[in-house]
């Protein structure tokens, strides 16, 4: 095949160049830009443990918050923070990250904030209804429920009641 042969071929045949507003096919499976479910959250860290490259961080922002941090620029879309997520709070969407020179761009920040005990006022990690769903098998009771609207200590005391009326003291 000669060299003319397949100039003209090409001439023939158009550009097969893609616009600038040509949607590039993704293939399956393709991990794009990361989604931050904030009411999913409960702040655990397990994201940014098991993050390798360290694109994930939390940072205390006073009592009863925190703050969760992603930097695009860093990551390398393994997808481990989103498989470790014990409340699926993390999903990587099928689109790609967006194409730009400013890395602001490339970084996201949410506030975790932690609901305030219902007994003392102390913050308390919060609990998805999903995520209870999911540990204890579908309709949780409003008692188990209300229980783990509480701190650890309180949370303690009153599992501790609780075992001592049923005991009959």
């Amino acid at each position: 095949m000669s060299i003319w042969s397949i100039l003209s071929r090409n001439a023939v045949q158009g550009s097969r160049t893609r616009g600038p507003t040509d949607e590039v096919p993704f293939p399956e499976g393709f991990r794009g830009a990361l989604r931050h479910i904030l009411e999913e959250c409960t702040g655990c860290g397990v994201c940014a443990y098991v993050c390798a490259p360290a694109a994930i961080h939390f940072v205390a922002s006073g009592q009863g918050s925190t703050v969760w941090s992603y930097f695009a620029g860093q990551c390398t879309f393994c997808a481990r923070c989103a498989e470790y997520c014990p409340t699926g709070a993390l999903v990587f969407d099928r689109r790609a990250p967006p194409v730009t020179g400013s890395p602001s761009q490339h970084r996201l920040a949410h506030a975790v904030v932690f609901p305030p005990c219902t007994r003392c006022g102390r913050p308390v990690l919060p609990m998805p209804a999903k995520l209870f769903s999911r540990l204890y098998g579908g309709a949780v009771a409003e008692e188990l429920q209300a229980r783990w609207r509480l701190c650890e200590r309180c949370r303690g005391r009153a599992t501790a009641e609780s075992m001592k009326s049923q005991a009959g003291g």
